[in-house]
């Protein structure tokens, strides 16, 4: 900056301390921000040279007293720099005029905080009764595409590779049950993939786009590979449902909302929505709908169903108190998807297969056991 260009703006703060977030970890670094001509530069432990041009600058809170600022850049990754010292807003302000109209200072009047208020009151009515109608029609516009970039973004979020168990002779045993049920389905637009994770808890979900991640526990409590068959089964159809997709636009529209309009990435900020959530909230009528077309997957597959009611039925029985159970948290009642996969299996016509031979089943009960 020229000394005249200097001697026409007021003296205003040039340096804040906050956090730096990279956006692809949950690690929050300390930062030094410097106002500088045209942008922000960021200085953070690694000595890496950054610059945030004015221009591609999103302020995500920071408008209310009290409240921390945030701003992001990027799209995939989203950076971010999170400060609590007052003044930045008004010094980007002052630095680059009307490059960025959406940087804005703490509210500081009653009236804002009471417009506010009203139009968060008035927002949060209309998603309340109008959010599930709209997100099941929204989410069946969706493209596949899109789908697959949200399934990508939530995988760096909930399966971190810290947290997946490498053993290969595991992973070829879980893959191999994966492929008998997708080969016995029609074509579908989704990639799918799985993954097991070296977690206690008896839970499994699907992420959109063809993601499956499966819990070291239920690997364990499993008897047989036809009852690993029958989660799978019920996680793809998850996928195929697009039940995934419609709990995210039921569970986080506001903040995709929000988002978008401030020119950010909608599928970042869903994912980062989601791995605050940590799993997906599914409807009853979800799971109870999964369960049908899960079991009819199942008979395609020639898989014996009835393995799998045993699975519900002893999960049913097992001590839950200690919360290391959840995959039936969230689920019809195991007497209920019991019922009805037995029915199912006494009805079952053909010959049902083996999913894995006894080697091949003691792999991938073991395969978190080795990392």
């Amino acid at each position: 900056m020229s000394t005249s260009e200097s001697a026409d703006l007021p003296a205003v703060r040039s340096e804040w301390t906050g956090f730096y977030f990279d956006g692809q970890t949950a690690a929050k670094r300390p930062v030094l921000v410097s106002v500088r001509q045209g942008g922000l530069q960021i200085d953070v432990d690694d000595k890496r040279a950054r610059f945030w041009p004015f221009h591609d600058l999103r302020q995500t809170q920071g408008w209310l007293p009290g409240e921390q600022l945030r701003i992001e850049v990027g799209s995939d990754p989203v950076q971010a720099i999170v400060i609590n010292e007052p003044g930045l807003p008004e010094a980007i302000r002052i630095r680059g005029g009307e490059i960025n109209r959406s940087i804005r200072g703490r509210a500081r009047t009653l009236r804002m905080v009471a417009i506010l208020s009203a139009i968060t009151i008035t927002v949060a009515g209309l998603y309340y009764w109008l959010a599930p109608i709209a997100a099941d029609r929204i989410a069946l516009q969706v493209p596949a595409k899109w789908e697959v970039s949200l399934g990508e973004s939530v995988e760096r979020r909930l399966v971190p590779p810290q947290l997946q168990c490498r053993d290969s002779a595991g992973a070829v045993a879980l893959r191999t049950v994966l492929d008998r049920l997708l080969s016995a389905q029609p074509p579908s637009p989704y990639r799918f993939r799985i993954v097991a994770l070296n977690e206690p808890s008896v839970n499994a979900f699907a992420a959109p786009g063809g993601l499956i991640a499966v819990n070291a526990g239920l690997l364990r409590d499993a008897k047989s590979p036809e009852e690993v068959a029958g989660v799978l089964a019920h996680e793809i159809q998850h996928v195929n449902l697009r039940h995934s997709t419609r709990a995210i636009f039921r569970e986080v529209p506001m903040r995709f909302l929000l988002a978008a309009v401030a020119g950010g990435s909608g599928i970042e900020t869903a994912a980062n929505a989601i791995g605050t959530m940590g799993v997906f909230s599914y409807r009853r009528e979800d799971e109870r709908e999964a369960d049908r077309e899960g079991a009819k997957l199942l008979a395609a597959a020639n898989i014996d169903a009835g393995p799998v009611a045993d699975f519900m039925e002893r999960l049913q029985k097992e001590e839950v108190g200690s919360g290391v159970i959840r995959y039936m948290s969230t689920h019809p009642a195991p007497a209920e998807r019991s019922a009805a996969l037995r029915q199912l299996a006494a009805t079952q016509r053909g010959k049902t297969e083996p999913v894995l031979d006894a080697a091949g089943f003691a792999s991938l009960r073991a395969m978190c056991e080795q990392r």
